[in-house]
C-alpha cells in the first residue's frame, strides 16, 4: 500500500513515484550564498528547493477514498493503521474459511473417488461374470443351432413322409366318403318323407307350454322404452319457466309419459290392460281377467281355484295374447282379427291423450313429426304389455304415484343418487319397476325383481 498515489493516474499509465515537491524560497532577507553557490557558480542565481511535507494530505485523501471514519482520540495515521489491521483480519478469516471449505471439498472428492473406485471394482466383477455367462450362452447357442439343423432335416423327412401318407389316405377316404354320401342321401330322403308325414299330422297336437320370454329380454325392452322417452324429451318444447332447469323438465316429461302409458296399457295385470279400461274388448275379457287373479279380494285364503286350475287358465291366457301379438306383427289390416283391431285402436287413443298432455305441459302445439315419435313410443309400450300377457308367469310393471311411501333398494331406486336403504315419499316416478311372480304352473307366489324402477323423492320440508 502506497500513500499519496492517485487512482486516476494509476489507471491511466504506469505507476510513478511521487516524492516530496519543492518550491522556491520566499525569504529575501537571507544573505547571498557564498563559495560554491556564489554568483557565477553552477547554481548561480537559484536557491535550493525546500521539501514540502504532504503526508497528512495523502492520508486524508486515502481515508476519503476508502470511507475510513475518523475515531475520536486517534490521529490519522493510527486510525488508518487500525483500519488496515481490521481489514487484514477480515481477509485472514475469509481465507481461513476458504481453506476449510477447500479441505472439506478435498475430503469429499477423496470419498467420492473411493466410492467410484469401489463401484468400478463391482462393475468390473459384474462384467467378468457377464462375460463368462455370455461365453456359456454362445456355446449353448452354437449347440442349439446344431440341434436345430438336425431338427430341420428331421422335419423335412417327416413332411415328405406325411405328404405321401396323406395322398394315400385321401384316396382311401374319398372312396369311403362317396359311399357315406350315398348312404346319407338315402337316409335324408327317408327322413324327409317322415317329416312330411309328421307335418300333415302336426295340426292334431297343441303346445303344452307357452313360449317363455327371458328376464333379460324383458329388461332390455323396458330400458329401450326408457331410452326412447329420454330422446323424446329433446323434441318437446320447454315453457319459459323451464328454460334453465333442463334436468327437471326431463323428469317431468318422463313422469307424464309413464303416467299415460301405465293407465293406457297396464291398469290391469297379466296383459289385460292392452285394451284400456273401456270398450268392447275390455268387457269381453273382464270376467277372464278376474278369474285368473292370483288372489281374489273376496278369497283371502286363495281357495276358490286350485293351482292346477290357475295353471290351465294361465296357459289359455298366454295362448290368447300370443295369437294377438302374432296377428299384430303381421300388420295385415285387410285380415286383422277383432282383438288386434281393438289393441290398435287403444294405441291410437293413448297416443292422442299423451299428445294432449305434452302440449298442455309445453304450452304449444307439437310438430307432426314429434307426434309420430310419440306414437312409436306408445306402440312399443303396448307391445311390451302384450308380451307380458303371453307368459304363464305373471310379469308386471310396479308403479307408484306422488305421495306414496316406498322402500329404496327393493324395487325402486333414487334417480338423484340417494343410495341408502330407507323409506322415502315419492315426488314423481320416472321409470316403473319390472317384476316376475312365479312361473304360472307350480309356483304362483315367488317374486323376482327384473329391473328396478326410478323415482324422485320429495325433499325434506316439501
Amino acid at each position: 500500500m502506497c500513500f499519496g498515489t492517485r487512482e486516476e493516474k494509476h489507471s491511466e499509465g504506469p505507476r510513478r513515484h511521487h516524492g516530496p515537491t519543492y518550491q522556491p524560497s520566499l525569504s529575501q532577507s537571507l544573505p547571498p550564498p557564498q563559495g560554491y553557490f556564489a554568483p557565477g557558480g553552477p547554481d548561480h542565481g537559484h536557491a535550493p528547493p525546500v521539501p514540502v511535507n504532504d503526508t497528512n494530505e495523502k492520508i486524508l485523501r486515502f481515508m476519503a477514498k476508502h470511507s475510513i471514519p475518523l475515531q475520536d482520540g486517534l490521529d490519522n495515521v493510527t486510525n488508518v493503521l487500525q483500519w488496515v489491521n481490521n481489514t487484514l483480519l477480515v481477509k485472514d478469516n475469509e481465507i481461513a474459511v476458504i481453506k476449510r471449505s477447500a479441505r472439506e471439498d478435498v475430503d469429499r472428492i477423496t470419498r467420492e473417488r473411493y466410492a467410484v473406485s469401489q463401484e468400478r471394482d463391482r462393475f468390473k466383477a459384474l462384467y467378468e461374470r457377464d462375460s463368462a455367462a455370455l461365453a456359456d450362452c454362445e456355446e449353448a447357442l452354437y449347440q442349439a443351432k446344431t440341434e436345430n439343423q438336425h431338427l430341420h432335416q428331421t422335419i423335412a423327412d417327416m413332411e415328405w413322409t406325411h405328404t405321401d401318407t396323406l395322398a394315400k389316405n385321401e384316396k382311401r377316404y374319398q372312396k369311403s366318403m362317396d359311399e357315406q354320401d350315398t348312404k346319407h342321401d338315402d337316409a335324408v330322403k327317408k327322413l324327409r318323407l317322415e317329416i312330411d308325414d309328421l307335418k300333415e299330422r302336426i295340426g292334431e297336437y297343441t303346445s303344452q307350454d307357452d313360449a317363455v320370454i327371458s328376464d333379460e329380454a324383458f329388461r332390455t325392452s323396458l330400458l329401450s322404452l326408457s331410452q326412447q322417452l329420454l330422446k323424446l324429451v329433446d323434441y318437446i318444447p320447454r315453457p319459459l319457466q323451464q328454460q334453465q332447469d333442463t334436468r327437471g323438465w326431463s323428469r317431468f316429461v318422463r313422469s307424464v309419459c309413464w303416467t299415460h302409458l301405465l293407465h293406457g296399457f297396464y291398469q290391469y295385470p297379466a296383459g289385460f290392460g292392452i285394451f284400456g279400461d273401456e270398450g268392447e274388448a275390455h268387457r269381453i275379457l273382464s270376467h277372464f281377467s278376474d278369474a285368473i287373479r292370483v288372489q281374489a279380494a273376496d278369497d283371502p285364503d286363495n281357495s276358490i281355484l286350485s293351482n292346477q286350475q290357475k295353471a290351465k287358465m294361465n296357459e289359455g291366457r298366454g295362448f290368447l295374447f300370443e295369437r294377438i301379438l302374432e296377428d299384430f306383427r303381421l300388420n295385415n289390416s285387410n285380415d286383422e282379427k277383432a282383438f288386434t283391431s281393438y289393441f290398435r285402436q287403444n294405441i291410437n287413443r293413448v297416443t292422442e291423450g299423451l299428445v294432449r298432455a305434452l302440449q298442455q305441459g309445453s304450452g304449444q302445439k307439437l310438430d307432426p313429426q314429434v307426434n309420430k315419435r310419440i306414437w312409436t313410443v306408445v306402440r312399443d309400450a303396448g307391445v311390451l304389455a302384450l308380451q307380458m300377457g303371453t307368459q304363464r308367469s305373471r310379469v308386471m310393471l310396479v308403479a307408484c304415484a306422488r305421495g306414496d311411501i316406498v322402500q329404496l333398494k327393493h324395487i325402486f331406486e333414487d334417480e338423484t343418487g340417494h343410495s341408502e336403504e330407507v323409506k322415502v315419499i315419492v315426488d314423481m316416478m320416472t321409470q316403473p319397476g319390472l317384476m316376475r311372480i312365479g312361473d304360472g304352473k307350480e309356483d304362483l307366489t315367488r317374486e323376482q325383481v327384473i329391473q328396478k324402477g326410478k323415482i324422485i323423492p320429495l325433499k325434506t320440508g316439501d
